[in-house]
């Protein structure tokens, strides 16, 4: 009773070889722990430009990782409807520099700033900023997606364990439907580092940064991988209330996204 309509729409979605293909997971691609590669070699190798040979196209959605003067770096990168690119990455910055960086960057539609730990700083440093309060995205990727996170039509958040497992996805889905990615050997090492599997309950889960710091995994930064993904947040800008100039009305909420 599936339409053709119904499985192109379904393709995307996780499990989809497994609830229409009855193709189980190849356990042989799995880990000891039993991750398996969120994207290929093949399909990362692909997705590599010269940044000099493409024109970017769309809105500017602006990922930042702020650091703290030690020895992961301090990322931030811009995606655009086809392509990403790696804006600046270095060690030892501080996190409100790399704010005042970010800041810089006029035309981004949003800036989503992983605020946890050193973030924190970054993320309430550019929502003070004038000039990028009302376009600014403070995410933790272990939160759980809530009602109140606009997902794609579709899309249930009970598929994925957490934020990071959605963008993670989404950040999958885009590279295998096109999207490109510069020359980079870091950001290629950082892609091919994360895996996936299911959790007990069945939702996509990826690898926890502390596990993939282990010897088996030997991984410490994932900086440049996170802007990308913290692009494909399902979050938006909050909504400030600003006074309203009406007597003994008090105030109206702003809505900067629709310009009232």
């Amino acid at each position: 009773r599936l339409s053709h309509a119904i499985l192109d729409e379904q393709k995307n979605k996780p499990h989809y070889d497994i609830l229409y293909n009855n193709i189980f997971p190849d356990n042989e691609g799995r880990d000891k722990n039993g991750y398996l590669p969120l994207l290929s070699h093949k399909v990362v190798t692909d997705a590599q430009v010269d940044m000099t040979d493409i024109i970017p196209l769309g809105d500017r959605l602006v990922g930042v990782d702020p650091n703290d003067g030690g020895e992961n770096e301090g990322v931030i990168g811009s995606r655009y409807m086809n392509v990403f690119k790696i804006d600046q990455a270095i060690k030892g910055g501080d996190p409100l520099t790399i704010a005042d960086d970010a800041a810089n960057i006029h035309d981004a539609k949003y800036i989503y700033v992983d605020k946890q730990g050193v973030g924190s700083g970054t993320a309430k440093r550019l929502q003070r900023i004038k000039e990028t309060k009302l376009k600014t995205v403070a995410i933790n990727a272990g939160e759980k997606i809530t009602k109140d996170d606009k997902l794609p039509d579709g899309e249930n958040p009970s598929q994925y364990l957490n934020q990071r497992a959605y963008i993670y996805w989404q950040t999958k889905l885009w590279i295998e439907g096109g999207g490109k990615i510069p020359y980079d050997q870091e950001l290629v090492k950082q892609l091919l580092a994360i895996k996936y599997k299911n959790s007990s309950g069945g939702a996509i889960q990826i690898i926890p940064k502390d596990l993939l710091r282990k010897p088996y995994y030997n991984i410490h930064d994932l900086g440049r991988a996170d802007v990308l993904s913290f692009t494909f947040s399902p979050k938006k800008p909050r909504v400030f209330i600003m006074p309203y100039d009406g007597g003994n009305a008090g105030v109206q909420p702003y809505y900067p996204d629709i310009g009232i």
